[in-house]
């Protein structure tokens, strides 16, 4: 359901068509990749918070980040590299 809903968010707001001349099949990174990862990561964001506060009143992202970073050995590890996978550059 996850990349079902990320990729609905990402057609709907036109992401997809108004990228999709500038990839190429080759291995290298071209420098505007890094642009379109960055506008890609705040739409993908606003999309996570938008469902977090829709499924938890009262939700704030600073507070969840704060209680986060406060609290790393009480979150599995799998779960942490996850989310700061998500952050990361391929």
């Amino acid at each position: 359901r996850g990349a079902h809903d990320q990729n609905k968010i990402l057609s709907q707001n036109g992401f997809m068509k108004k990228h999709v001349d500038i990839f190429e099949d080759t291995e290298e990174n071209k420098l505007e990749y890094m642009k379109v990862f960055k506008e890609h990561s705040k739409t993908v964001e606003a999309f996570l918070e938008k469902r977090l506060k829709e499924a938890v009143s009262g939700f704030d992202m600073g507070k969840f980040q704060e209680e986060l970073e406060a609290r790393p050995d009480e979150i599995d590890e799998e779960i942490l590299e996850l989310l700061g996978s998500l952050a990361d550059f391929p």
